[in-house]
């Protein structure tokens, strides 16, 4: 006899057998289904969670710039008085802009008006 034929003649052997109890698949099935579950909760709750500290932080961050750049609130603050506006009168070009000539120190002269 050789090894395959031993194996088989081995194996179907009914004393190896384990005999299954009533009602262990429908109990298989049942506790897979509460893992799904249970997975299926801790997700929604994570996420709920997550959501929640992200506006939180996202209010916390609007609050924080814009508190730095409003004034302080509170009665007895001076108030800004307009400033009257200055005018500045326009002046003459000087000759450089007047006369402009490449290498020449002195303006050219102007002829006279007849």
């Amino acid at each position: 006899m050789n090894v395959d034929q031993e194996l088989r003649r081995l194996f179907a052997d009914d004393r190896l057998d384990v005999p299954a109890k009533a009602g262990a698949a429908e109990a298989v099935v049942a506790g897979a289904h509460r893992v799904r579950r249970r997975r299926v909760a801790a997700g929604a709750a994570g996420g709920a969670v997550l959501a929640a500290l992200l506006v939180t932080g996202g209010v916390v961050l609007a609050g924080m710039g814009s508190a730095s750049q409003l004034p302080p609130a509170g009665p007895g603050l001076p108030t800004a008085t307009p400033t009257a506006q200055t005018t500045i009168a326009p002046t003459e070009p000087s000759d450089a802009l007047r006369y402009p000539t490449a290498g020449a120190t002195d303006p050219p002269s102007i002829p006279a008006s007849r």
